[in-house]
């Protein structure tokens, strides 16, 4: 596959040096002596990689002429990455130092993120959207709710299947960590940490480009290759459904592309696990229902296979997990006036997920989903679909970005860099 090794080497030059001004706070039009920052080669390989795709052959084939398009595309979007760093002082220097974790309003994302899933896994928030959906099929089907013992069977087979116990850890992904922020102070997580460039040293974080991750089946194991710069090794793939949570903290809004960030979604999906159908839930908890009658039987205290094991039915669920700062979208007095968060919400929707709930933080917006009903088809569908784009309030500003970015306009036409 092409890679960013085959940019013009004028070009490399230009942009890891204007990606690592804007990550130092250097001005934008005095980049020819700025150093280059450690993490910047990576986001162009990782941005050149992005941009080919999956059409590792034709890269690999490309003519001058398109080989010179690909790289004014890689160009436009790295311009737009600097800029996005830029636009955001607050993080620029925290980013860069990989100290973003220390701030009290990140460590509020992550606290939230760790409340969510709580009460969702041990606190019966996945019962309660089963029961709920459960529910709104039956009415919708036969006019009406299901007899009292399949609802009671179906919350006790949700809960139990669905949900976990206190000390059972929650398996949870935290994508693009700034350090390992799920950390020994939070109770029965396991969590696993990757970050496009980790932090030098940490030997927690794993070396990984998300949007190239492999999946492979739901019963192997990931695969983690061993790397010089990085202790805990390169991570190049992962099973699918092996989570229960995936975590996506100050990582959308830096992504310089915005079908990039529904492809991530797309990416978290497959990761995530996939309930039954609300009719195959409902079937299976009338059966467990009416044997029970038979023998007289309690749901609360009759055993697993009873419950709905018997039937082979998918109880448990998967958390999405969003928490992005206020550039994505304003602070707005209500949902319905966050405009480009419904957005957001429908296109994640679309991935195979139930939005759940919004709310705004300190200095950041905080979404959280679960994982809808798919059948296996829709889930093999989730590898080869074209992703949606997400666009941010921030990306409207910087539209007229090519009339006056100095530098790359001159590239663009052409002309000498350096």
């Amino acid at each position: 596959m092409a890679t960013a090794d085959a940019l013009e080497p004028k070009l490399r030059l230009f942009l890891e040096r204007r990606v690592s001004a804007a990550l130092t706070g250097v001005a934008s039009g005095r980049i020819d002596n700025v150093a280059i920052h450690e993490r910047v080669p990576a986001l162009v390989d990782g941005l050149a990689a992005d941009l080919d795709g999956r059409s590792s052959a034709a890269a690999d084939a490309l003519n001058p002429a398109d080989l010179k398009k690909r790289s004014a595309r890689v160009h436009k979007v790295a311009v737009q990455a600097a800029l996005a760093i830029e636009n955001d002082p607050a993080l620029r220097v925290a980013c860069a130092n990989g100290e973003i974790g220390t701030r009290a309003w990140v460590r509020a994302g992550i606290d939230w993120s760790v409340a969510q899933a709580n009460g969702f896994f041990r606190e019966g928030g996945s019962a309660r959207l089963t029961k709920r959906e459960v529910l709104g099929y039956s009415y919708a089907t036969s006019g009406g709710p299901p007899d009292g013992p399949t609802v009671e069977w179906l919350m006790c087979t949700a809960a139990s299947e669905g949900g976990r116990a206190p000390t059972e850890p929650l398996r949870l992904l935290d994508v693009g960590s700034c350090g390992t922020l799920f950390d020994a102070r939070y109770d029965a997580l396991a969590c696993t940490a990757l970050d496009l460039c980790p932090q030098e040293g940490n030997g927690h974080v794993l070396q990984c480009d998300f949007l190239q991750l492999g999946i492979g089946p739901s019963d192997g194991a990931p695969a983690i290759e061993p790397h010089e710069r990085f202790p805990a090794g390169r991570l190049t793939s992962l099973p699918a459904a092996s989570f229960d949570v995936v975590v996506l903290s100050l990582v959308l809004s830096y992504l310089p592309i915005p079908r990039q960030r529904h492809a991530m979604i797309l990416k978290a999906r497959q990761l995530l696990p996939t309930p039954d159908a609300c009719s195959t839930q409902l079937t299976a908890a009338a059966q467990a229902a009416a044997q029970a009658a038979m023998h007289d039987a309690d749901p609360a205290t009759s055993s697993g296979v009873s419950r709905g094991e018997i039937s082979g039915v998918r109880w448990r669920r998967g958390l999405l997990l969003i928490v992005d700062t206020y550039s994505v979208d304003r602070r707005a007095r209500s949902w319905r006036d966050q405009t480009r968060l419904r957005e957001w919400a429908a296109a994640i929707e679309s991935a195979g997920f139930v939005f759940l709930r919004h709310v705004t933080l300190q200095r950041s917006h905080a979404l959280a989903f679960a994982t809808a009903p798919m059948s296996d088809a829709e889930l093999a569908a989730l590898a080869t679909r074209e992703p949606m784009e997400m666009h941010m309030k921030r990306e409207q500003r910087a539209q007229g970005w090519e009339a006056g970015m100095g530098h790359g306009a001159s590239w663009a036409a052409g002309t000498d860099l350096v």
